[in-house]
């Protein structure tokens, strides 16, 4: 599983994500996706949020980037 920023960036692009940064959180789009992105955090407060992140992919995706 991910556990740094970079880490989580690379794993996505493995798995078919553009990732977008700019101003504000970087932005990651799928093509099974559509318009929708997901936002990503760059400094997660919570111990847990990398672990939610990647739960939330897998749902509206169904694609598991923790493998």
């Amino acid at each position: 599983m991910p556990g740094t920023f970079t880490e989580l960036r690379r794993s996505l692009e493995k798995h078919g994500f553009t990732v977008a940064t700019g101003s504000g959180h970087p932005k990651a789009t799928h093509p099974s996706l559509g318009d929708e992105q997901v936002v990503l955090p760059i400094t997660p407060s919570d111990h847990r949020s990398m672990s939610n992140l990647i739960a939330e992919i897998r749902r509206r995706t169904g694609i598991d980037i923790a493998t």
